[in-house]
């Protein structure tokens, strides 16, 4: 057995050798061959020949261990090991459709890596994407994985052309939302393809929302509906019911500034989304935090008008940040939040006069807490909360700490502008300290 997989460890690091060979030692790029044992079910013919399946199977192997690396760098190296590693298994067996989708999931990746910073290098990796799928599927008939893969690559595409050539992205978009049909064709109830499907939508709402609020609420709709069928197969399908929750949730922003009855209706259904989603996966942090970030936005808007009604759902969004740092401590945007709430309801009762005295004392206790919890989070390398730590140091009356963490804020580069600095009640009691009007006054726009 041994030596069955160090020769496919071999016909691996002969064929990216010389194409990568300054990729080798890179942190967290495992060497090709290691552990390959446990890690590919090789096997050999008579003369000891390497079939192309196991080659298709290790570049599955290094496809999995570049998307658990937390290294960029790495994780693209691994994906060029992989896909030598189809490109191998095609030349041995030019009938292998697993090692066509596989080269094509490596080909999507890499174009989705250019696209932010060469476009035009990543549509052609995006159609070569498309031209390995395609072969997949003339390999394997009814091939609902490959097809659902290439309406994947049309999607992310037309992403990426949305903010230059919206019309051009809107034809990528159709052929995206084409091939998930045909994948859901091809396999009846497939609830990746209705993820990517619903996905999609999103997306394209994304690009057309700011300009066509009509045609995006249709589009949404579709998108919930596409959610609501995938959760209706499968019960215990909590991402969809996840995706359901943001799709509503991001209606409910674009419609609550001319109509804020539809858009409190689209929140408690948001809400209600989550809530499904965690009554079947209690530890999904990020239904928490989304729960949370909808009883928020929703508070802040209704404050104006219903100030006891906005508390309540400032402390059903506190009490869901706490749930979703209970599940993941390291969950740093919902402290961050969780402060926002906080803040939020100090600044509202300040406002609502002098009668609200009592209760700023129980909102300091817990600005209190939250600080320690801030000041524990330092080891956050996007400085995530610093912002948020600035205005509680400020409502404390601590200028120089104040100080400490808006420069931090801004050197993270998650400053807000000079102006939104200069409207945000929390300075207020500090604004006059000398320190500040310094550091202020020196802040460009």
């Amino acid at each position: 057995m041994k030596n069955c997989w160090f020769a496919v460890a071999l016909m691996c690091s002969l064929c990216t050798a010389q194409a990568q060979p300054e990729l080798q030692s890179q942190p967290g790029v495992a060497g090709v061959g290691e552990d390959l044992g446990c890690a590919a079910s090789a096997r050999t013919n008579a003369q000891g020949i390497v079939l192309d399946w196991s080659t298709a199977n290790w570049g599955d192997t290094l496809m999995d261990e570049g998307q658990a690396s937390s290294y960029p760098r790495a994780a693209r190296a691994q994906r060029r090991l992989a896909g030598d590693c189809y490109a191998q298994a095609l030349k041995l067996n030019p009938k292998n459709s697993a090692a066509a989708n596989g080269l094509g999931n490596v080909l999507s990746l890499e174009a989705n890596y250019l696209a932010k910073t060469d476009l035009p290098a990543a549509r052609v990796l995006f159609k070569q994407a498309r031209d390995n799928y395609t072969l997949a599927m003339s390999l394997h008939l009814n091939n609902h994985v490959a097809m659902a893969n290439m309406g994947d690559t049309f999607d992310d595409e037309a992403t990426a052309l949305a903010d230059t050539d919206l019309p051009a992205a809107r034809v990528l978009w159709s052929s995206a939302y084409q091939r998930y049909d045909w994948a859901l064709r091809y396999k009846s109830g497939h609830t990746r393809s209705m993820h990517l499907w619903s996905l999609a939508l999103s997306n394209e709402v994304d690009a057309l929302c700011k300009t066509n609020l009509q045609l995006s609420r249709k589009l949404w709709a579709q998108s919930g509906q596409q959610f609501e069928k995938a959760l209706k197969l499968d019960p215990k399908d909590y991402l969809s019911a996840f995706y359901l929750g943001n799709t509503l949730n991001d209606e409910a922003m674009q419609v609550w500034k001319t109509d804020m009855f539809t858009a409190n209706g689209l929140w408690v259904k948001a809400k209600s989304a989550y809530s499904v989603a965690l009554k079947i996966n209690p530890q999904h942090a990020s239904s928490a935090y989304r729960w949370g970030k909808a009883a928020l936005l929703e508070a802040y808007r209704i404050s104006f008008t219903n100030l006891p009604f906005a508390r309540t759902l400032w402390q059903d969004a506190k009490t869901r940040f706490a749930q979703s740092l209970q599940i993941d401590p390291l969950r740093y945007d919902a402290a961050r939040s969780w402060a926002t709430a906080v803040l939020q309801e100090r600044s509202a009762l300040v406002a609502a006069g002098a009668e609200q005295v009592g209760e700023l004392a129980a909102i300091n206790v817990q600005l209190q807490s939250l600080k320690t919890l801030l000041l524990s989070q330092s080891d956050d390398p996007q400085a995530t909360s610093a912002y948020n730590l600035a205005c509680i140091f400020a409502v404390q009356g601590n200028a120089v700490e104040a100080i400490k963490s808006l420069q931090c804020s801004d050197k993270a580069g998650r400053l807000p502008a000079k102006k939104d600095i200069l409207n945000d009640s929390d300075f207020d009691g500090v604004r006059q300290d000398p320190a500040f009007k310094a550091w202020f006054d020196k802040l460009e726009k």
